[in-house]
């Protein structure tokens, strides 16, 4: 895709943690249910499930309310532990929907986070 098919975004924020543990909390499922769910939403039914290596996946469920929810995940492109983590977003039944419609590039440097996430035009 070339830059005119894509539209991104980065955020970049400083963090108050090693390298080493910031790549934990978006690979190891007990951290990631620690920060990734808005406080106000139900604890989810179904486990976080990560399989961290090029290939596998990790998917979650966002419970809105008791009658609302929705899968997230995405498919790992690229691990290099506590420096880089890049993943298509997408999960089955989710949102976004399997076919990964954004990658996400994370990396961390001395006290910052960066994360930069790429989708295609619609």
């Amino acid at each position: 895709m070339g830059l005119d098919e894509t539209r991104s975004f980065t955020l970049t924020r400083p963090v108050a943690a090693t390298r080493s543990d910031v790549f934990d909390a978006w690979t190891r499922p007990e951290l990631l249910a620690k920060w990734y769910f808005n406080p106000q939403f139900l604890p989810p039914d179904e486990p976080i499930t990560v399989d961290l290596r090029v290939g596998g996946t990790w998917r979650l469920i966002m419970a809105y309310d008791a009658e609302s929810s929705a899968a997230t995940g995405g498919i790992y492109r690229e691990i290099v532990p506590g420096k880089r983590l890049v993943f298509d977003m997408g999960a089955v039944d989710g949102c976004p929907a399997s076919t990964p419609s954004a990658q996400t590039q994370c990396r961390w440097y001395r006290s910052r986070s960066t994360m930069l996430q790429t989708t295609p035009r619609r």
